[in-house]
């Protein structure tokens, strides 16, 4: 009995420690079941993780490379596909080089190992062939191989090192570098074949930048020696270093300045004359700076001074002119009146006058009219010679011949006061004028002497070679003259007429006319003189032919009576 419940018992221990382990296996199982079913969920959701991640690579904005040390391609985006006109599969185990441009490639394999292993703050640009040919310009920059190791493996070779290129297309970038290369070159180039200075300066007086044609106009030969040799432009450019200080000063308060006129120096000490326009602005590092351009306009000044001085000459001449009509007209005036008066005494009194009055008023009449007669021949001649109308036909003369004929007349009035005339003039002397001007010069000089030498007086009249020229002179013994009446005795605003000796009267024009004469021979005509020592008139006239002298035979010939 004791062996029989033995073994039941033993069956009973059996039957427990069966369905213990049964439990367990079943406990086992599901456990295992449960990390199944994790590990399923891992799976899958790590298949979402490389799904998103090809999707982004694949859509990505820019071009994505996989490349081995090799500079093999594993993987290429479809971004980078479509950047070059090609499908994504065709780039699989091929070399980077094989679409970079030939002429690229040196440049490429020889930065790609130190790119490959460093790639932080480096970049590669190079070509690659686009569609149709087209010529691609790209920039890579490249990051270890983060994304590579998160996308799926093709291959158990695909284990070693990676990196990630990011392609960027910079063709429309390098066609505008390109394009501003070529402006700031077309720039440049009108800027130094400018006909004019341009410059960019400090406000302290230095240049930063100038072209050739400053540095020509400042007479430097290149424009670098220009901007190292001139440190301070106020006191070696400007004639005058105010003038620097003050277009300084209205710059900055307006900001520009147009057309400012400036006498500069030049480095050889001449100087000129420049219009300035300036605009000032800030520089890069907020500097002010002056930018400006500058032309000679020296020939413009000295025309506009020129034109200044003969405007001023003009007023003084019409000044002159508008007194000397007044002196006419008074002069004019007199003779006029005293004639009337005597022609009014003749018809109210002719018939109870005896025939001595008669003489005496007829006399008296004829000398008015011989005077006034004179004043207008001369004034005929004066406005002819003013005007331009007087003819001048310079020929070759012997001036001992010209000054014979021309003294011939006057030598009844000589003998008359008993005055001496010598003709001093070289036999062989000849002179190149118009004869009828200089004898009108020769007789009222002669006539002048004559009118204001006494009884007894001498007067000669000599003449020699002086370079090109001959100078004469005609010289009295008379009553001479002071300083005040020298000095106007040319000026048509001024009445230098004075009886002679005897009392005879002059026009007043006969000195002015011989001044138009002379000058119009390119000579001069002055005077020597002291009260009661007489007086000496000298004058030039040429040797020989006047260059640019003009033949106006076909002008009227005429002469003027004596002073």
């Amino acid at each position: 009995m004791k062996r029989a419940r033995r073994r039941r018992e033993t069956g009973n221990r059996s039957t427990l420690l069966s369905a213990a382990r049964i439990h367990e296996y079943q406990v086992h199982q599901i456990e295992l079941e449960l990390q199944n079913e994790e590990l399923r969920a891992t799976q899958l959701h790590l298949e979402e993780v490389r799904d998103q991640y090809t999707e982004l690579f694949n859509n990505a904005p820019a071009g994505y490379l996989i490349v081995n040390a090799r500079g093999l391609i594993t993987k290429a985006n479809q971004t980078f596909a479509r950047m070059i006109g090609r499908e994504g599969h065709v780039f699989s185990d091929r070399q980077l080089t094989d679409l970079v441009f030939p002429e690229d490639r040196p440049a490429l394999l020889g930065r790609f190992k130190a790119f490959f292993k460093s790639p932080e703050g480096k970049q590669l640009d190079f070509r690659l062939f686009g569609p149709h040919d087209q010529t691609i310009h790209v920039r890579c920059v490249g990051r270890p191989d983060m994304l590579a190791k998160a996308l799926p493996k093709d291959d158990e070779n695909d284990a070693d090192q990676k990196l990630l290129l990011m392609v960027s297309d910079i063709t429309d970038q390098v066609r505008s570098d390109e394009a501003l290369k070529q402006s700031e070159k077309k720039y440049r180039e009108l800027v130094e074949n400018a006909p004019m200075g341009i410059f960019q300066s400090t406000q302290e007086g230095r240049y930063h930048t100038i072209n050739a044609e400053m540095a020509r106009l400042c007479g430097y030969p290149t424009a670098k020696e220009m901007i190292e040799t001139v440190t301070n432009i106020a006191t070696q450019l400007y004639a005058r270093p105010e003038d620097r200080k003050f277009y300084k000063k209205k710059l900055l308060a307006q900001g520009e300045v147009k057309n400012f006129e400036v006498e500069l120096v030049r480095r050889d000490g001449t100087t000129f004359w420049a219009s300035m326009n300036t605009r000032m602005k800030h520089g890069k590092d907020g500097e002010v700076v002056f930018d400006g351009f500058l032309l000679d306009v020296t020939e413009r000044k000295l025309l506009e001074d020129e034109v200044h001085r003969s405007n001023a000459e003009l007023k003084a001449l019409l000044a002159e002119k508008d007194k000397f009509f007044s002196i006419i007209a008074h002069d004019l005036k007199s003779p006029m009146s005293g004639l009337l008066g005597l022609a009014k005494i003749f018809a109210e009194e002719a018939e109870r006058m005896t025939i001595q009055e008669l003489r005496e008023i007829s006399d008296a009449m004829c000398k008015s009219t011989e005077r006034l007669y004179a004043l207008l021949e001369n004034l005929l001649h004066w406005a002819l010679v003013q005007q331009g109308l007087m003819g001048f036909s310079p020929r070759q003369i012997n001036l001992l011949k010209l000054v014979h004929n021309s003294i011939e007349s006057l030598r009844s009035v000589a003998e008359l006061k008993g005055i001496s005339i010598q003709n001093a003039i070289p036999e062989n002397l000849k002179v190149m004028v118009d004869q009828p001007m200089i004898t009108t010069v020769v007789r009222n000089l002669v006539s002048n002497a004559l009118k204001y030498s006494s009884s007894g007086g001498a007067l000669t009249i000599s003449g020699f070679l002086n370079g090109d020229k001959v100078e004469m002179a005609v010289r009295d013994t008379g009553i001479g003259m002071d300083q005040n009446t020298q000095a106007h005795l040319f000026a048509l605003d001024r009445k230098t007429i004075r009886p002679g000796t005897q009392g005879e009267h002059g026009t007043g024009l006969g000195l002015i006319l011989c001044k138009e004469f002379i000058t119009r021979h390119g000579g001069r005509i002055w005077v020597e003189s002291e009260l009661g020592r007489g007086t000496t008139f000298h004058f030039t006239v040429p040797a020989r032919a006047l260059s640019g002298e003009n033949d106006d035979r076909s002008k009227p010939r005429l002469e003027c009576i004596g002073e």
